[in-house]
């Protein structure tokens, strides 16, 4: 059995994590298009669905031109997620991801952010 190594960090993360030190939790909120594409909407600092609703209010036109849908486009929640209706968008979603802000850090994985437009 071959040994685990971790990859250092680079002095990017080190500093992003330093920065992020003595704060409370983020947890990342993604949305995925019927395509499969993803990106950050934004980070909450409560995994509940007040949050998803606030970043949905809070950057809506720009959720709208992601996922090709017009501004005044159905939602429903869904067990945890956000879902916009299959005859407007096939079926886009806003959930958690189930990562924190440190777990992208670590990771080095950050998703497309979706900016607020306007």
């Amino acid at each position: 059995m071959a040994a685990f190594t971790a990859k250092p960090l680079t002095a990017r993360q080190i500093k992003m994590l330093a920065a992020r030190q003595n704060r409370p939790t983020l947890y990342e909120i993604e949305i995925i298009a019927p395509d499969g594409r993803k990106a950050l909407l934004c980070y909450a600092s409560r995994r509940s669905a007040l949050g998803l609703r606030q970043g949905l209010l809070e950057r809506g036109s720009a959720v709208a031109v992601f996922l090709g849908a017009p501004a005044n486009a159905q939602i429903k929640p869904v067990r945890g997620c956000i879902v916009f209706s299959h005859e407007v968008t096939g079926g886009g979603r806003i959930r958690y991801s189930n990562r924190t802000m440190r777990d992208v850090i670590m990771a080095d994985t950050p998703l497309p952010y979706v900016a607020q437009e306007g």
